[in-house]
């Protein structure tokens, strides 16, 4: 099974990479945004079940006091609202999904394949366009990195 987990600031921590993200938006000329967020994302391959991947995310992929996570999550768009999940395309070398993939293995849990991260981009108050603009222009190299738009 593919879980993907997501890592994200609780709602009270001040997120300088969200903010950072804005800026960066607003250099590209689109200037209507009205909120951002930014997330880390790992793409699981594993045949162990869902306590096991809520003891990785537990013990060894957020930190407690700062952030969340969500596994599978759906979260319900709304108009204006993008989000842009930015990932290493096959093949290419992925030394930090290797790195937790060991973690994993180190806290005993077995079943785990492969780990995949990237990172997630939510903007709100854009068109479709700008998620295009967005994506190409500042979050994916073409060489390295696949993205698709939500």
């Amino acid at each position: 099974m593919l879980y993907k987990i997501e890592i994200f600031n609780k709602k009270n921590i001040p997120d300088g990479a969200a903010d950072n993200f804005r800026k960066d938006i607003a250099d590209l000329g689109i200037h209507n945004v009205t909120g951002a967020e930014v997330s880390f994302l790992y793409l699981a391959d594993a045949s162990c079940g869902a306590r096991e991947i809520e003891t990785v995310c537990n013990k060894l992929l957020a930190d407690p006091v700062t952030q969340n996570y969500a596994c599978n999550r759906h979260v319900i768009k709304t108009t204006g609202s993008f989000s842009i999940e930015v990932l290493f395309k096959p093949g290419v070398t992925d030394a930090v999904g290797e790195s937790v993939r060991i973690g994993i293995a180190d806290l005993g849990i077995k079943g785990v394949k492969s780990v995949r991260t990237g990172m997630k981009y939510t903007v709100e108050g854009i068109t479709k366009q700008d998620a295009v603009k967005i994506a190409e222009k500042l979050l994916a190299n073409k060489v390295v990195h696949n993205y698709t738009i939500l």
